[in-house]
């Protein structure tokens, strides 16, 4: 078979041409016809879209045609197309030396940018930057000291806070970065860290979740969505204000059953003024069924018949009393 041309299929309208086998400087006239135009015209003629009436409706003319036809020129997908076709003929073994070959110069011959490096100039340059990097990783001064010191940084950015945090900035700021506080890190400091970035990872796709749809069971599968729940119900705090707004937005969002039990969880595992406040909206909500109320009222304090006397005034209740 004698290969005729290469299309991306990324374009809206049709095929986009990425290399044409019988004439190979096709695609390049294609991409080069929509930048050489705007070049002429800001560059050498000094005209602008919004400043010049008539090249405004020509070019829009000249937009609106090429939109309507499908005419693949100067888009931006062809660089997109491009970008993966050379990660493909970079990493697919099935492609034969002879069609590998072809594709190359065809990719070659497409470049805009005189200065881009081939193929083989990037596996160099890729192979290289790995080396460098393999040796940086093994080097004592090297990548395990930046990420002893960046986790120093964070931390300290929990141990210290308030004005702590305040006196040893100012401290670093007097010295002219001499001095710079490092904590030492133990494996009870290193387990905090490492909880709080995951609930930090939980608490961003919760959010992502509850932002997606109206229903979540709908858009999600639970059975992903769970354990984000269930970590949060284990590992939360009450330092944790983010998490309540995310836990209180996927509990309104979902008929899941241990979806709504998991949330409830949380909130009384945060057990902030927020999450009280977030467990007396669902207490008011008539539309909550009546077991989720009535369990938000066991862990209120109050009187499960008494659902919709609990108002603004009600929650500063709630607070001054001193409930968990």
């Amino acid at each position: 078979m004698i290969p005729l041309a290469l299309y991306g299929l990324d374009f809206d309208k049709i095929p986009i041409l990425l290399i044409d086998f019988r004439d190979a400087e096709n695609p390049k006239r294609r991409e080069l016809s929509g930048r050489l135009i705007h070049d002429i015209a800001s560059d050498v003629l000094s005209i602008s879209r919004y400043g010049n009436v008539y090249y405004f409706l020509a070019r829009s003319a000249f937009d609106f045609v090429t939109r309507r036809r499908g005419i693949d020129i100067s888009q931006r997908s062809r660089v997109l197309s491009i970008a993966e076709l050379k990660l493909v003929l970079s990493f697919g073994p099935n492609i034969s030396k002879a069609l590998r070959g072809e594709l190359d110069e065809g990719l070659q011959r497409l470049s805009i940018n005189p200065l881009e490096n081939g193929n083989l100039a990037e596996k160099k340059l890729e192979l290289a930057q790995y080396r460098a990097l393999l040796a940086y990783s093994h080097r004592r001064d090297g990548l395990p000291a930046k990420l002893e010191r960046e986790r120093s940084a964070e931390a300290m950015a929990r141990v210290h806070r308030g004005l702590d945090a305040k006196l040893l900035r100012l401290a670093n700021i007097v010295t002219l970065g001499h001095y710079t506080h490092r904590e030492k890190m133990t494996p009870e400091l290193v387990q905090q860290l490492d909880n709080k970035r995951q609930l930090a990872y939980h608490i961003r796709y919760l959010r992502e979740v509850a932002n997606s749809s109206p229903r979540i069971e709908v858009a999600w599968e639970m059975e992903k969505v769970l354990p984000s729940l269930r970590f949060i119900a284990e590992n939360g705090s009450a330092k944790d204000n983010e998490a309540v707004r995310v836990v209180g937005a996927i509990f309104s969002r979902t008929e899941d059953f241990f979806a709504k039990a998991l949330c409830l969880s949380a909130l009384k595992k945060i057990g902030n003024k927020l999450a009280i406040k977030e467990m007396v909206r669902i207490y008011n909500d008539n539309a909550v069924a009546t077991e989720w109320r009535n369990e938000c009222a066991v862990y209120l304090g109050i009187a499960p018949s008494q659902p919709s006397k609990l108002g603004l005034k009600a929650e500063s209740q709630v607070d001054l009393a001193g409930l968990p």
